[in-house]
């Protein structure tokens, strides 16, 4: 066997060796649904068109394509109304005096985030803010 042989052996190996791995690992997380959650400041219930959209009836093509194939919470209410407090009771299930948020201050140390719950669980975490 000579160099080249013994290198494109090796190459094939590689390459076939990545697209196992990646068909495992999308095995792995096909099982997992999809999470988006869209949070807004300063909006009405009804603004997408999806829920009853008044003003711009189709404002909102994207999220309404997303709300038809996913879930929809339409009794969703604040906890506080205030923006960061009410994000930080939808990211740990507690209202504010129960994770030691008071107005724009940070959750105590211990209290377990939705991110954290969804990183045990395998999956890949994101924001993006404004």
């Amino acid at each position: 066997m000579n160099i080249y042989s013994a290198l494109k052996n090796k190459r094939a190996k590689a390459l076939l060796f990545v697209f196992v791995s990646a068909f495992a690992a999308l095995q792995s997380v096909a099982v997992q649904p999809n999470i988006l959650l869209i949070v807004t400041d300063d909006m009405g219930g009804t603004a997408p068109s999806v829920f009853g959209g008044v003003f711009h009836p189709d404002a909102t093509p994207n999220i309404d394509h997303l709300a038809s194939e996913g879930m929809r919470f339409e009794k969703a209410h604040v906890a506080v109304a205030v923006c960061q407090p009410s994000r930080q009771t939808i990211m740990t299930g507690k209202v504010p005096p129960h994770i030691g948020a008071m107005g724009f201050t940070d959750t105590d140390d211990d209290v377990t985030t939705l991110g954290e719950l969804l990183d045990q669980a395998g999956y890949i975490n994101g924001t993006y803010n404004k």
